[in-house]
């Protein structure tokens, strides 16, 4: 259709794939079917969802000091720096992955019936970071 809405079947639960650095949505494809079959052998059936994050696959390339100039990132400088670790980049990652989510969840009811999110790399990273979000936010 020319204009595709969204839309995650009745009685499905939901699995948001993060696909890793510099990749895509596409990373998901190999595991999708494996996902499906095993959800079926246990009586469940899984929408999956997969976007592009900012600055890969199909989405939008911007410079990343649009997030915040390379000097906002800091790490520890050694074992006795314990300074504070600042990722903005990653921070914008992750609110927009949170951003997409509620985004979708008022076009179809998504929230409610998440099961996981799970990636590779920054996509695994990523699902680390959300799990520790306070959800009432």
């Amino acid at each position: 259709p020319p204009d595709p809405q969204p839309h995650i079947p009745d009685g499905q639960r939901v699995l948001l794939f993060i696909h890793g650095h510099s990749s895509s949505a596409e990373e998901a494809l190999t595991i999708i079917p494996h996902i499906h079959t095993a959800g079926l052998t246990h009586g469940t059936k899984y929408s999956i969802i997969s976007l592009d994050l900012p600055n890969n696959g199909y989405s939008e390339s911007f410079p990343h000091t649009w997030v915040a100039p390379s000097s906002a990132t800091t790490f520890p400088g050694g074992i006795f720096d314990h300074g504070p670790v600042r990722t903005p980049v990653i921070d914008f990652i992750e609110d927009f992955i949170v951003a997409f989510v509620d985004a979708l969840d008022l076009i179809t009811p998504t929230k409610d019936r998440f099961a996981g999110v799970f990636g590779g790399s920054l996509g695994g990273n990523m699902g680390l970071r959300l799990g520790r979000r306070n959800l009432a936010r």
